[in-house]
């Protein structure tokens, strides 16, 4: 089981063993982690949300480039919150929390920059040992509209002109690099881009807008007709 190249072999739920193991069995992890930070704008002293942040290989990053910026890490795993306390540089806030497709926010909102490195996949669709460990939902029916979901709830938890970063690699079944994009567009991100891309691993960051995190073209033009789908209002909708 431990000399097979991709899940389901190997002991991917072991903190450890995951720790371990990451970069040499999935080697394009190094480059994107120096991507993903690149993507980033200046951060200075601002609130920063690394979701499912793992045993901490992003926000390490983070760290060592924005030393003042104040790290929030959020991940259901106690094993691998434990192991990111101890690799990441105070000032950093555990937060052990599993990320809910029906949540309006992220915890401790709102943030200036927030990850999610190896982190989409996951939240939308939790590998079946994550998923048993933590007592999380099975995957839905529709990927598309749980991945809008996961993203319109880090949208909102954006201080205007807030920046999204996404560092992962493309899996069967799941929205694409272009397909991504169009998501982040349609909950409201602006100046979506790929800023990187080496065969099946990509970075993409967008901005929520700088005044208004709710764009007015999602409004409507005229005030009188009802109130036009958000993604807060549409977050409320799923809650319900």
């Amino acid at each position: 089981r431990n000399l097979h190249y991709r899940p389901p072999s190997g002991f991917w739920g072991d903190a450890e063993w995951y720790d371990l193991q990451l970069e040499r069995r999935l080697p394009l992890v190094v480059p994107m982690l120096r991507e993903v930070v690149c993507a980033l704008p200046p951060l200075g002293a601002g609130r920063v949300a690394d979701v499912l942040c793992g045993s901490g290989r992003a926000a390490l990053e983070i760290r060592k480039a924005y030393p003042r910026c104040e790290l929030w890490l959020l991940d259901a795993d106690a094993d691998r919150l434990a192991a990111a306390e101890a690799r990441v540089a105070e000032p950093t806030h555990i937060m052990r929390t599993a990320i809910s497709r029906k949540a309006e926010t992220l915890p401790g909102a709102p943030y200036d920059a927030a990850t999610l490195v190896l982190a989409i996949r996951h939240a939308v669709s939790p590998a079946p040992h994550y998923a048993e460990k933590h007592g999380l939902p099975p995957a839905p029916a529709d990927l598309r509209e749980a991945y809008r979901a996961v993203l319109a709830a880090v949208f909102c938890s954006l201080a205007p002109g807030g920046t999204a970063v996404i560092g992962d690699h493309c899996e069967h079944g799941h929205p694409g690099v272009f397909e991504l994009c169009k998501i982040l567009e349609e909950v409201g991100f602006e100046h979506v881009d790929v800023a990187w891309r080496d065969r099946d691993y990509y970075v993409i960051a967008g901005a929520a807008p700088p005044e208004d995190p709710e764009p007015s073209w999602m409004h409507g033009i005229d005030s009188g007709v009802e109130e036009q789908a958000t993604p807060r209002t549409w977050m409320r909708s799923l809650a319900s």
